[in-house]
């Protein structure tokens, strides 16, 4: 099977973060088309019937090992960022609730031999809940319960590198937004990283600091001060320019004005 599409991304589709590993690949998979089978799913037949076929196309890419590498490695090379996958905060809740209540029962049942796997589950959650589905079937699909806590700091790592980029700064910076809910600053975010790359990451912390000057610049603050310094002086120095400005305007205003009467 052959794909042409620009911007096919097997692993978005999937809802998982890129370069995820084929066990997470096979349980998100499983989880999903289970959730969509005919005798699971009440939504519109036709929408179910479309998500099937997709998933099924992103797992039988990724099952390819040879070309789930080569995909793999244009992600790891791309030092730029332009393959980051897009951010969005509001997915398909009634499928997220579906894939869920898949794996409810094990769960829940794992979580009384293993309650911690309930914090790290909500952590992510708090982040986005497509890793944390993924985080739960990984789980309940591998048995790997005692590993909770590695495989939640893995996701989540693996998720703010495909939406924000491979910079450690940028990462903080998407998460401290995500979690105190300023969801248009992280989304604009992303969308400067994904077209601009992670090079123009001071750029792009100017520009949101400008957009969101109470937000922005606290973030530059506490995660780039070095940044910060040099953001706070180019206002001083702007603002220092327009008063100057504006005084030239009004002197020279007022001796034509004396020079005219």
């Amino acid at each position: 099977m052959e794909y042409v599409e620009k911007n096919f991304d097997p692993y978005e589709i999937l809802g998982l973060p890129h370069a995820a590993s084929m066990k997470l690949v096979r349980a998100a998979y499983k989880t999903l088309i289970k959730a969509y089978h005919p005798d699971v799913y009440r939504g519109n037949k036709e929408l179910g019937e479309l998500r099937l076929k997709k998933f099924i196309e992103a797992y039988e890419f990724l099952k390819d090992f040879k070309r789930k590498l080569n995909f793999d490695s244009k992600i790891t090379d791309d030092e730029e960022g332009y393959r980051s996958q897009s951010f969005n905060p509001k997915p398909d809740l009634y499928e997220f609730h579906n894939a869920t209540n898949v794996l409810r029962e094990e769960w829940e049942f794992a979580c009384d031999y293993h309650p911690e796997i309930q914090e790290f589950y909500l952590k992510l959650k708090k982040i986005d809940r497509n890793t944390a589905l993924a985080f739960m079937a990984l789980l309940v699909r591998e048995k790997c319960y005692n590993n909770a806590e590695k495989i939640s700091s893995e996701l989540e790592k693996k998720f703010l590198v495909s939406k924000f980029g491979d910079d450690p700064i940028l990462r903080k910076i998407a998460k401290h937004a995500i979690l105190e809910g300023e969801l248009a600053y992280a989304m604009q975010l992303n969308k400067a990283v994904r077209i601009l790359g992670v090079n123009s990451k001071y750029r792009i912390l100017f520009k949101l600091a400008k957009d969101y000057p109470d937000f922005g610049t606290e973030l530059l603050k506490k995660y780039a001060p070095s940044f910060y310094i040099k953001y706070i002086n180019s206002n001083a120095e702007t603002r220092e320019f327009w008063v100057i400005s504006i005084f030239i305007l009004v002197f020279a205003f007022l001796i034509l004005t004396d020079f005219i009467f």
